[in-house]
């Protein structure tokens, strides 16, 4: 006598999509860094926050405000919800020490992508040394060999987190 069997059904877990926040100081010193974030956003399906610390400008909270004090960063803001769709694009504009404001936009983030640091204690080492997720780094990028394989988004990249020799791994890409 033959075994009757039916597939089991397997619980399928709710799809989880990745949240990233970018943090853009300067829209035009970090429009690499928030190319990069848009682009890892535009894989993986997930949520793009981008964050800038400092007093929120006059006219905020419409876009339209926004462009009149600061027409740069509203393009920049403008081109990645154009790449991604809008609805997958928050921002996060808060007045405070950035390495603050970006610890709070971060929460329950699922990585962070930050520019190149400035100085010894600048919110990109401050918030790699502490946060519960993994920070990327975008290091300066003028020093990269020239590739006729890389893509106009190429940039060098370091993260927070150690490999199991205990080192900080660091990828070009």
């Amino acid at each position: 006598m033959g075994t009757l069997s039916a597939p089991v059904p397997t619980p399928t877990a709710p799809q989880t999509r990745a949240r990233v926040v970018v943090g853009v100081g300067d829209p035009v010193r970090d429009a690499l860094v928030l190319a990069w974030a848009r682009d890892e956003v535009a894989a993986t399906g997930g949520r793009l926050t981008i964050c800038r610390a400092g007093p929120a400008p006059t006219g905020w909270p419409t876009m339209d405000g926004l462009m009149l004090v600061d027409p740069v960063f509203t393009r920049a803001v403008h081109d990645v919800r154009q790449r991604l769709g809008g609805e997958r694009v928050d921002l996060w504009l808060e007045d405070g020490r950035p390495d603050a404001v970006l610890a709070a936009a971060a929460a329950g983030a699922d990585l962070v992508v930050l520019g190149p640091p400035t100085r010894h204690r600048s919110p990109a080492v401050q918030l790699a040394a502490t946060a519960d997720q993994p920070v990327v780094i975008m290091r300066p990028g003028d020093s990269i060999p020239p590739n006729e394989n890389a893509g106009p988004n190429t940039g060098k990249i370091s993260t927070s987190r150690e490999d199991s020799r205990g080192q900080t791994p660091f990828c070009c890409h």
